[in-house]
């Protein structure tokens, strides 16, 4: 007769806290069944289990355990730093472990020795023929990828659930390895010269959560070779390459699948090479580009997918230089004429028949306007002025198409400078809040030679004293209007008196030294007689104004 077991011990951070979890870990090796380890709230240091060289490894997990927090990752934190050596990784799964369970935890701080040499093997968690489930983690500020996986077991994948990798250097490296991603949010890790998600002769599958705010000065934010990847209901949001030669996926004798996608304010786009490539029910918007073949073994393949402009300016968003026609049917392309959609295309391309509307059913963004703005940056309190170096937070409420990813609205600025405008995307703040927000910077041109550069790095060109225009672009109301060049970070609406008056202005307040600053509505100072008490507008035609002393501000409203 075969009796199992399991048993569950409770950890706190009493003593050498690092030590005392392997202990208690090691101590369940000979207990049969699966064992479970809850840690009480605190921070764990992991910087134990030298190796040869003295270099700590991190904590070991053997086969069949079940490594949880009490209270969630907020409360309970396992790191690998340590004032003198911190370890290479934060968590080690054992060789051949398939029963790993990991859920509840901030993981940090791992030290990517290798990397400084020119290697890389330090993470978060580090998976060499095992395949833990990771689930409810937040992996973040480890000095090298938040996952390192190889040699997944045949016929098991390495499993995330719910969990968060951010700011690390670098999220996700698999080299023959199996994942699984759900509901997992990738953001703001960023890679020097390398790519941020390597997968070598690997497989991914990525349903639901985002890939955003991520970046590389070389490579390409997400590198295939030799792999496939299938990816549904996931957004690909504001990735950034530190030129738009970079890439945001490459993709290399690989098959990669899209289903339900979005692709909004990246960089750049997918860049193919001896690959496959298919794509349906994507809503694409505001990229540098979208498809670049390199050789005549590429088929790209993208179908019922709306394909909005990514530039708003005319340019060619479809680099075909195999000889195998792209297969673009069935798509909707912002334009309903074949000449103008040939134009976005170089290279061979089937493109017809194409929709004359929005293809039903995609993650399309509102359906309407609530509210619209430009805010400060605690996206609060309204802002209607701005000046150099000032930057324009957008807010835009309405109703949300899909319950299950954040989407996004595009919105169009216009300017004296750029009169066609250039598009900014704004991300839903959550899956259904129905919430957008996002930021343009205003730089100052003297012509539209850097437009498209601008438009793909988010920002607005303006003259020394403009005017920007401003509204969600599928909408034709509201339309807001922010003035550049006035008093540096804008008039404050909730704050603002509004006065109306002719020639001579009795102030509601006393100014001292005379030392209040008019502006009109382009931010130009104005010259005029100031008392402690009363403006002399003689000089200065009907219109709006602007008076700055101190803390106060007045807005003017000059009329014959």
């Amino acid at each position: 007769m075969l009796f199992l077991f399991s048993l569950t011990l409770w950890v706190d951070t009493t003593g050498v806290e690092g030590e005392s979890l392997q202990t208690a870990i090691d101590s369940l090796a000979t207990v049969p069944g699966i064992d479970t380890v809850i840690l009480r709230d605190g921070t764990y240091h992991l910087a134990i289990n030298p190796d040869v060289n003295g270099i700590p490894q991190g904590l070991f997990l053997k086969d069949s355990l079940v490594l949880m927090s009490e209270n969630g990752a907020e409360k309970c934190t396992l790191s690998a730093y340590h004032s003198d050596t911190p370890a290479t990784h934060v968590i080690v799964c054992d060789n051949g472990a398939t029963s790993i369970w990991i859920k509840g935890f901030t993981i940090k701080d791992a030290c990517d020795y290798l990397f400084r040499k020119g290697f890389s093997r330090g993470s978060g968690i580090f998976a060499a023929s095992s395949s833990p489930w990771i689930e409810d983690c937040i992996i973040e500020n480890n000095d090298s990828y938040g996952i390192y996986a190889m040699d997944t077991p045949s016929g098991k994948e390495i499993t995330l659930v719910n969990t968060i990798i951010q700011n690390n250097v670098g999220a996700i490296y698999a080299r023959n390895a199996s994942l699984f991603l759900k509901h997992t949010k990738i953001t703001n890790n960023w890679r020097e010269y390398t790519e941020v998600m390597v997968l070598d002769s690997s497989f991914i599958t990525v349903f639901g959560g985002e890939i955003s705010d991520c970046g590389t000065w070389g490579g390409a934010i997400i590198d295939f070779s030799n792999s496939s990847g299938f990816f549904k209901q996931t957004v690909f949001y504001s990735n950034r390459n530190a030129t738009p030669a970079g890439r945001l996926i490459s993709a290399y004798g690989s098959d990669l699948a899209f289903n339900h996608c979005i692709f909004a304010g990246n960089i750049t786009g997918l860049h193919s090479d001896s690959s496959k490539i298919t794509a349906e029910s994507l809503f694409v918007i505001d990229n540098g580009g979208v498809v670049t073949a390199a050789s005549n073994w590429d088929t790209v393949e993208i179908s019922y997918s709306d394909l909005l402009f990514n530039t708003y300016q005319a340019d060619t968003e479809f680099y075909n230089n195999s000889l195998i026609p792209f297969n673009l049917e069935n798509n909707y392309w912002f334009y309903t004429d074949s000449s103008s959609i040939r134009s976005l295309i170089y290279g061979p391309a089937d493109f017809i028949p194409f929709g004359d509307d929005f293809i039903s059913g995609l993650p399309s963004g509102p359906s309407y306007c609530s509210s619209f703005g430009n805010y400060y940056s605690d996206y609060t309190t309204p802002c209607d002025s701005v000046g150099q170096g000032d930057i324009l937070y957008l807010l835009f409420s309405g109703d949300d198409s899909d319950l299950h990813m954040r989407e996004v609205v595009p919105v169009l600025i216009r300017s004296s400078c750029y009169p066609g405008g250039v598009v900014v995307t704004l991300l839903e703040t959550d899956t259904s809040s129905g919430i957008y927000k996002g930021t343009a910077v205003p730089v100052e041109r003297v012509d539209q030679g850097n437009i498209r550069m601008d438009d793909i790095f988010q920002r607005i060109g303006v003259n020394t004293s403009d005017t920007m225009f401003i509204r969600p672009l599928f909408f034709s109301s509201p339309e807001i209007a922010v003035v550049y060049n006035a008093p540096r970070m804008g008039v404050r609406r909730e704050e603002i008196c509004t006065v109306v008056c002719g020639d001579v202005l009795r102030l509601p307040f006393a100014i001292k030294n005379r030392n209040a600053v008019i502006y009109d509505v382009a931010g130009r100072e104005r010259r005029v007689d100031v008392g402690e008490r009363i403006l002399n507008l003689t000089g200065l035609p009907s219109g709006i104004y602007f008076l700055k002393y101190g803390e106060k501000s007045l807005k003017i409203v000059k009329v014959r």
